[in-house]
């Protein structure tokens, strides 16, 4: 069986980076693909490199998404015609065995399919440097429960997920408090309904450090923070999974608002059990520290 995967690629002012990540889809060993473009009215080259391709399994799709790149990828779902999504940001790319590697598990009962990304960094020359990977973890046994817990374990251009199921959950949340962790809370949606994911252990695609889509203020990541505090943990302090606790205390420290972070330790200190408060500060002084000198990027 070869279904139809719908490649869904945001884009903003990614005219000369949209070129590789199309290429990387014309490139696939598994040929039976359509790649819709939604493109945030980009004024530079984007729409003359797309439609470049000549290619009538490439679509392009212009509206004003107004900051919120979940809007642009909902009308690529809605557009979609395949039974599987498959999201790629316009500024990564794969590997030409990426469709073909993950389908071989598209009749196994699996929801979301999903694998490894190595890293990479653009110089001031405009030369590629392959730098560390993404972190990734394997959510086949309790996803829910995982992701709540331990944080993002996934990243979007590594996905390919079945489209009724996107669907069956009202695809990516587009309100402004969560832009930049709408992902993740689709994630999290899917696994509620008890969707299955099935991590395939291979790098098959490449994902910029530094990217303007990959990048998430530390407002906008406190802002995310409170809006899945509030959705997925209640009013309960101790109910916060460390992962948030850390996220928050990093947004605080990165905005420099050390009263803040003094006044949320104490309320640690004060309500957490010791260990918890334990595991945040060794989650806090990894990701503030040492990820500086280890080639292991984690994405949160």
């Amino acid at each position: 069986m070869t279904p139809l995967v719908s490649v869904v690629i945001p884009s903003y002012k990614h005219g000369h980076l949209i070129g590789r990540a199309l290429q990387s889809v014309i490139d696939q060993s598994y040929s039976n693909w359509e790649a819709i473009v939604v493109d945030n009215h980009s004024p530079d080259q984007t729409e003359q490199v797309v439609q470049g391709f000549n290619d009538p399994r490439i679509k392009l799709l212009k509206i004003h998404n107004n900051g919120v790149i979940a809007t642009s990828r909902n009308v690529g779902i809605q557009a979609a015609r395949g039974d599987w999504i498959a999201f790629l940001d316009s500024d990564d790319w794969w590997d030409s065995n990426k469709l073909g590697k993950c389908l071989e598990f598209a009749n196994d009962d699996f929801d979301v399919i999903y694998h490894k990304l190595k890293c990479y960094t653009v110089n001031s020359l405009n030369e590629i440097k392959i730098d560390g990977e993404v972190g990734c973890r394997d959510l086949a046994v309790k996803p829910y429960y995982s992701l709540l817990n331990n944080g993002p374990g996934l990243t979007t251009s590594a996905i390919i997920a079945r489209r009724s199921s996107i669907i069956s959950v009202n695809c990516f949340d587009d309100d402004m408090n969560i832009v930049g962790g709408e992902d993740i809370d689709l994630w999290l949606r899917l696994a509620k309904i008890e969707c299955k994911f099935k991590l395939v252990d291979s790098f098959l695609g490449f994902f910029l450090i530094g990217g303007v889509v990959h990048m998430t203020a530390p407002d906008k990541s406190l802002r995310t923070i409170d809006f899945l505090q509030r959705k997925y943990c209640g009013s309960e302090f101790s109910s916060i999974p460390i992962w948030m606790h850390k996220s928050r205390l990093a947004s605080y420290i990165k905005l420099q608002q050390y009263s803040l972070v003094m006044k949320y330790l104490t309320r640690m200190l004060r309500e957490l059990h010791f260990y918890k408060t334990l595991l945040v500060f060794k989650r806090l002084i990894r990701s503030v520290v040492f990820d500086k000198f280890l080639n292991i990027k984690t994405i949160n």
